[in-house]
């Protein structure tokens, strides 16, 4: 697993934790340039996420950032969303709907090589 995740969702129907994982990067700037990647595609979503794997920091950016990374300037200005964080002692718990589809390789390398370093980081290694 590399360092940097990227996850992208539309707001009103994401597909749920894994199910939105894109790809792994070495870089922060390669994630970026992976997400300008599928703008110009045409393949835009609603959010875009990059997790530092390192730090556990969650880096969220919205389809008014990708304008900005672009020179693109939108006709009026966008609502910007929020995306509450749960401080790191608070147990959260997500409720999961059963996936439509089955995990990709990549998702299930991710699950595995993310856990194992939880274990780690618990000393249960």
């Amino acid at each position: 697993m590399k360092r940097y995740l990227l996850f992208v969702f539309d707001l009103y129907y994401p597909g749920g934790g894994w199910n939105d994982l894109e790809g792994d990067f070495d870089t922060f700037e390669a994630a970026k340039q992976h997400i300008i990647k599928l703008w110009k595609e045409g393949k835009r979503f609603d959010a875009y996420q990059i997790v530092d794997t390192a730090t556990g920091k969650v880096y969220g950016y919205g389809e008014e950032d990708v304008e900005e990374w672009l020179g693109i300037k939108p006709e009026k200005p966008k609502e910007r969303f929020i995306i509450p964080r749960a401080p790191p002692t608070t147990p959260v718990v997500i409720a999961r709907a059963p996936s439509v589809l089955a995990p990709t390789p990549l998702q299930l390398k991710v699950r595995e090589e993310f856990a194992k370093r939880m274990r780690e980081r618990k000393g249960q290694g």
